[in-house]
């Protein structure tokens, strides 16, 4: 079986940093172990990235997009041919209609 290339967009990077620094405003630890988290999590899409859902917000989106849950994130990506583009990382409890 083919792995995935996988291409984090630099907007998914930005919203991943925003996230970490706000956690370790609460507890670095736990920052470091959600940084990990997410990174070992986008790495597994390289392997099955059909295996997580179709992402469907309660807003109109152009593209087929699936979502990873990790912990209280979401991890958004589009598969094109070989390659994973992760598009998002949104918190769940927030509203990211405006971060979309």
């Amino acid at each position: 079986m083919q792995k995935y290339k996988i291409i984090i967009k630099p907007y998914a990077k930005q919203l991943q940093k925003e996230h970490l620094k706000f956690l370790a405003r609460v507890s670095k630890p736990a920052a470091r172990r959600m940084s990990k988290k997410l990174r070992n999590a986008i790495k597994s899409l390289a392997e099955s990235p059909l295996q997580h859902p179709i992402w469907q917000p309660d807003f109109e989106i152009d593209s087929e997009f699936r979502k990873m849950i990790v912990d209280k994130y979401i991890v958004v990506y589009e598969i094109v041919d070989h390659e994973i583009f992760v598009d998002y990382i949104l918190d769940s409890r927030m509203n990211n209609e405006e971060k979309v």
